[in-house]
C-alpha cells in the first residue's frame, strides 16, 4: 500500500508502523499489510507566453509571476493525489486565464521519474511511466546514421538544438567514463549512453544499455555504472504520445517549480 502524507511529508519508519497496527486487524487472515511512501512522477513545463502591452499596467515579472501562479494552482487543484491525470487542455487554459494581458501560450510538457542508482555500481533499473511514448524519427535518422563505420559522432542540423530534438526518452545530465552523459532512446526502442560537445556533436559513449517500451511507457536500463550526478536524482524525461498525462497506478502527477520554465513575449 502506497501512502501520502498530508504536506507531502517523508513516511519514516514510525508511521509506516503506525500506520501497519491499523491496517492489519482490518486485513484477511495471513495477510500483512506492506506500507511504503507514495511514489511520484513529476511533469516539466515549458511554456511561451505573449502577451499584450498595450493591455498590461504591471511590470512583466508581475505577469510572470501570475502565470507561475497559476501553474502551481493547477497543479495543487488537479494533482497531487492518486487517479489524478494532467490534462493539457484545462492546463493551457489556466495559463491564459491568469491574467487579461495573456494572449495565448504554447506550452510543451515531459513526465519525469526520478532514479537514483548507486555510484560505482553495476546495477539494472526498471519502472514505467505507464503511458505511451511518442518515438522521435529525427532519432531513429541518427540511429541509422551511427553505423556508419568511423563515423561516431552525428552533427546537429543547422541551428539546432539538443533540448529540441525532444526524443521519447532521455535523462539529465551526469558522469559516465569521467565525461559528461546523458541516456537517449532511438527511437527503435533501444537505450544509449551519448555525450554532446561544446560543438553539438553526439558521440555514443555505450550502446544498448536497456529498452524502452513505447506502447506501455517501461523502461529497463541494465548494467548501469555512473561515476556521479547532481542533486541526489537522475531525471528521466519521457514525451507522451498526447498532450494529456495520465496517472500511474501507484505514482503520484506533481508540478514542481523546478521544473517549470517561463518565457514571456511581448505582442
Amino acid at each position: 500500500m502506497s501512502i501520502q502524507q498530508q504536506e507531502n511529508r517523508p513516511l519514516t519508519t514510525y508511521d509506516a508502523n503506525r500506520y501497519r497496527e491499523y491496517i492489519g486487524p482490518k486485513s484477511p487472515i495471513g495477510i500483512e499489510p506492506l506500507i511504503r511512501a507514495a511514489e511520484y512522477m513529476h511533469v516539466e513545463v515549458d511554456t511561451v507566453v505573449t502577451y499584450d502591452s498595450s493591455n498590461y499596467a504591471k511590470r512583466e515579472p508581475d505577469l510572470r509571476q501570475s502565470v507561475y501562479d497559476a501553474i502551481l494552482n493547477y497543479a495543487a487543484e488537479n494533482l497531487e493525489a492518486f487517479k489524478s491525470s494532467f490534462m493539457y487542455s484545462k492546463f493551457v487554459s489556466a495559463i491564459d486565464s491568469a491574467d487579461a494581458a495573456v494572449v495565448s501560450n504554447e506550452t510543451y510538457t515531459r513526465a519525469i521519474i526520478e532514479i537514483a542508482p548507486q555510484v560505482g555500481v553495476s546495477q539494472n533499473i526498471k519502472f514505467s511511466f505507464e503511458n505511451e511514448l511518442k518515438p522521435n524519427a529525427d532519432s531513429a535518422l541518427r540511429a541509422v546514421q551511427s553505423t556508419v563505420p568511423n563515423h561516431p559522432f552525428i552533427p546537429l542540423l543547422q541551428l539546432e538544438k539538443i533540448s529540441r530534438l525532444r526524443p521519447a526518452l532521455t535523462s539529465s545530465l551526469f558522469t559516465y567514463g569521467g565525461v559528461p552523459a546523458y541516456i537517449q532512446d532511438d527511437a527503435t526502442g533501444v537505450l544509449n549512453i551519448i555525450n554532446i560537445s561544446s560543438t553539438g556533436r553526439i558521440m555514443y559513449l555505450k550502446r544498448n544499455i536497456g529498452s524502452v517500451d513505447y506502447d506501455t511507457g517501461q523502461v529497463i536500463i541494465t548494467g548501469l555504472v555512473v561515476d556521479g550526478y547532481s542533486n541526489g536524482k537522475i531525471k528521466m524525461y519521457a514525451v507522451t504520445d498526447t498532450n494529456n498525462i495520465l496517472s500511474p497506478k501507484t505514482r503520484i502527477i506533481t508540478i514542481r517549480p523546478e521544473d517549470t520554465k517561463i518565457t514571456m513575449i511581448k505582442q
